[in-house]
């Protein structure tokens, strides 16, 4: 069976999850809880540490682009550190015009959500 660790801290008002294994049905429930929870009821702002997951499926993908567009409508977003080019390319195909923002270090993941919110002011 595969096992999804989820580990999540606060850096400010944005949330970050690191994940470790692989994320597919079986163990998508956890982290989907934890997103709902960040997006209805923290700031809407994650950043998912993508740099220890070795597969993520194509319908969790679209699932988490789903999540990023929801974040997104409350004033956050949903980004991803670290995922394999492999990875990345798929959620590019799945994304449909919309894909996931991606950084291959959290300090420019972090940086990219000051940008977000000092946009919003003006």
């Amino acid at each position: 069976m595969h096992q999804l660790r989820i580990e999540r801290r606060q850096a400010g008002d944005i949330e970050i999850v690191e994940l470790t294994g692989v994320v597919e049905p079986l163990s998508f429930t956890g982290l989907a809880a934890a997103l709902n929870g960040i997006i209805l009821q923290g700031s809407a702002c994650a950043i998912l540490d993508c740099r220890h997951v070795t597969y993520i499926s194509s319908t969790e993908l679209k699932e988490l682009l789903d999540y990023a567009r929801y974040a997104r409508a409350r004033g956050g977003d949903v980004k991803c550190v670290g995922l394999s080019p492999i990875i990345q390319q798929v959620a590019n195909l799945v994304a449909n015009g919309d894909p996931l923002d991606c950084f291959d270090d959290l300090p420019n993941a972090l940086r990219s959500f000051r940008t977000l919110s000092a946009s919003s002011l003006h």
